[in-house]
């Protein structure tokens, strides 16, 4: 009679094993949870609601079962200097970085008006820095640049470059007189 149960019990174990029952020690919530723990809202230029949101789509990217299997716990991936450090191959940079240039969680560029506020000083308004980070972002090569950098990602052009190369096409977009951009700007 034992014997019976024994085969009943293996079989559920088989089949809860098939049916996608996870050995994965731990979720994609304890691996957001942990990194939301680090994300300090001062001075960012996105909210904590969007941070949580990037946050889950770079687990996504690197995945679940990759974190569990390569031995990575929610307080390692949280304390890396960047998810890089955990994004192995070629298929999962590029996933983590297409989820970041679809901008389901920001704009990208959120993260450019700080940056050029602070390249151009006084010289740059607001809502033309604000213009320009939305034209500057248009270009694939921009948001992959971006992309790239806030991920910890090397390879391709720099940010710096990419920029350099498509400032003068978002000025005249803008409509900005780019005299008017050489003013005393902490950058220069």
């Amino acid at each position: 009679m034992r014997r019976p149960l024994a085969v009943i019990a293996l079989g559920l174990t088989v089949i809860l094993v098939a049916c996608g029952g996870s050995s994965d020690k731990y979720s994609r919530a304890d691996y957001v949870d942990a990194a939301m723990q680090q994300f300090d809202s001062t001075g960012a230029p996105i909210s904590t609601k969007q941070a949580k949101c990037f946050i889950g789509e770079v687990v996504d990217g690197i995945g679940v079962h990759q974190l569990n299997q390569d031995g990575v716990t929610p307080k390692q991936f949280a304390s890396a200097k960047t998810p890089a450090k955990y994004i192995r191959d070629a298929d999962a940079r590029k996933q983590v970085v297409a989820q970041v240039i679809k901008g389901d969680c920001f704009g990208l560029d959120l993260l450019l008006v700080p940056a050029l506020e602070q390249a151009f000083g006084a010289a740059l308004p607001a809502k033309d820095a604000e213009c320009l980070a939305k034209q500057l972002v248009k270009g694939e090569q921009v948001r992959t640049a971006l992309a790239n950098g806030i991920l910890g990602l090397s390879g391709g052009p720099s940010l710096s470059t990419v920029i350099k190369d498509q400032t003068i096409g978002a000025i005249k977009a803008c409509s900005l007189n780019p005299l008017s951009l050489l003013g005393s700007g902490a950058g220069n």
